[in-house]
């Protein structure tokens, strides 16, 4: 077999690194980005001296709701496959449902926006530890421009599920509109 693509994250030593290296791979680093909850004033789970996002007022964000769904198996079936052929590796409305929506293990959580042209998906998963949790994106299917329409978003989830930050690794999206969406760079070129 020769495939097109081959992916892969979490290379932790230096010996599978250059083993990677040598069989010709591209290697890269992922920048790791955090939306800090401004709806916590204690953190079990984040350590760090940045400060956390400005306080909100609650009734004014959860109106914002309504400007995105959380797509089921019937949402997802109908999100046009077309809209996937723009990434590599090619992914689909099947990959979706395959991968996140019907996973054994781990329960996903795949929003869009409530628009006319709806042409992105977030994916997240919520990551629990001790007595809190984490969110994190694991993948998000859309231009750069259509990331930002999610800002309200990633307020209400961590409000509703009273989570300590947002966990976002990324390569290659623009760092300004992730840094406009409330994200901060927690650390540049993360392995």
């Amino acid at each position: 077999l020769k495939p097109n693509f081959i992916g892969s994250s979490g290379i932790w030593s230096n010996q599978l690194l250059h083993y990677h290296k040598r069989l010709n791979f591209k290697v890269g680093i992922l920048d790791h980005y955090v939306y800090l909850s401004p709806y916590l004033k204690n953190f079990k789970i984040y350590s760090s001296k940045q400060k956390k996002n400005k306080s909100i007022y609650i009734n004014k964000i959860l109106n914002k709701k309504s400007n995105y769904f959380l797509m089921g198996e019937k949402k997802i079936k109908q999100f046009n496959n077309l809209k996937f052929k723009q990434f590599y590796p090619t992914k689909s409305s099947k990959y979706i449902l395959n991968r996140y929506y019907n996973h054994p293990k781990y329960d996903y959580l795949i929003y869009g926006i409530n628009e006319k042209m709806n042409n992105s998906l977030i994916v997240f998963r919520i990551q629990n530890y001790n007595s809190s949790n984490i969110i994190k994106i694991i993948e998000y299917f859309g231009s750069n421009q259509d990331f930002i329409k999610y800002k309200d978003l990633f307020k209400i989830l961590l409000l509703e599920k009273k989570s300590e930050y947002l966990s976002f690794y990324s390569h290659g999206m623009n760092k300004q509109i992730i840094l406009k969406s409330g994200f901060v760079l927690k650390r540049e070129k993360s392995e």
